[in-house]
């Protein structure tokens, strides 16, 4: 594996990482700030398709308003080609 490679690898794991310590903390801030502002995303809870930051950070505060407690989430088997 190319040195460039490694540390693309390495930089990506990382932001996963820090991502799923901000959704465990329900940290809003920190869970939007890795997307772009003209995201559009699929989610399979309330509608199927959101089109922008604004409007999927609604959907992540809705999201985030039904965790009560502690949240477990882990990433297995995670393969960055």
């Amino acid at each position: 594996m190319s040195t460039n490679k490694t540390n693309d690898e390495e930089q990506i794991r990382q932001l996963l990482d820090d991502w799923a310590k901000e959704f465990r903390a329900k940290d809003l801030d920190g869970i939007m700030s890795i997307y772009a502002p003209d995201i559009v995303s699929f989610d399979a809870i309330a509608q199927l398709q959101f089109k922008g930051v604004n409007e999927y950070r609604k959907h992540w505060e809705a999201c985030l308003s039904f965790c009560q407690g502690p949240i477990t989430f882990e990433m297995r088997d995670l393969d960055i080609t």
